[in-house]
């Protein structure tokens, strides 16, 4: 639950949650990143603390990425990752990191190339979506859900409790998914 209300505290600022998953040696999150919800980046200057607002008619796409959102949605991510290892470390007389390095993050909508592997069975690629651009994402969707079955703690998604499978499918009114946006995107569509 910890883990969980880290992910409220640093994720849903920056992006919205589309997919979350706690495994016990892993987890998986697939995020939304809202380009439009940047409004000010706070820098320090010596001792002063220096608000830049802006919108996005003001920089070029690249630019936000390049200067500011990237950098500030990776640092949240971090500190979320920090925070969480100080706090385990503390109550359980640990030392050390409880993450890899570098975690893994793709972009979904940039894996064409990847998606016909996804989806492919006998020979034959199956195509289950309409929109191409959402295949892989969808794809990854289920991904996320069917892993608890894949790595044999469950026999079934909806009775992984650390997942967001009940919040979309089972009416549990988990607070961290953005169901709207993964009805638009017709994500649930249950295909597992």
């Amino acid at each position: 639950m910890f883990f969980l209300k880290k992910m409220h505290i640093h994720i849903i600022p920056y992006a919205d949650i589309l997919a979350w998953c706690l495994m016990p040696n892993h987890f998986h999150i697939m995020v939304n990143i809202r380009k439009t919800e940047i409004r000010s980046i706070e820098k320090t200057r010596g001792n002063t603390k220096v608000i830049m607002r802006f919108n996005e008619s003001q920089l070029s796409e690249s630019e936000m990425k390049q200067k500011y959102f990237s950098k500030t949605f990776n640092q949240s991510i971090g500190k979320m990752l920090g925070s969480y290892t100080r706090a385990v470390n503390l109550t359980q007389g640990f030392s050390g990191s409880l993450f890899r390095k570098s975690t893994k993050a793709v972009c979904l909508n940039n894996n064409f190339e990847t998606m016909n592997t996804c989806v492919s069975a006998l020979d034959m690629t199956i195509i289950t979506r309409d929109i191409p651009e959402n295949q892989y994402t969808f794809t990854v969707f289920n991904y996320i859900h069917q892993n608890p079955v894949s790595a044999g703690l469950v026999k079934h998604p909806e009775d992984w409790e650390f997942s967001s499978f009940r919040d979309i499918y089972c009416n549990r009114n988990g607070i961290l998914i953005n169901k709207k946006l993964i009805e638009s995107l017709r994500l649930n569509d249950l295909n597992l």
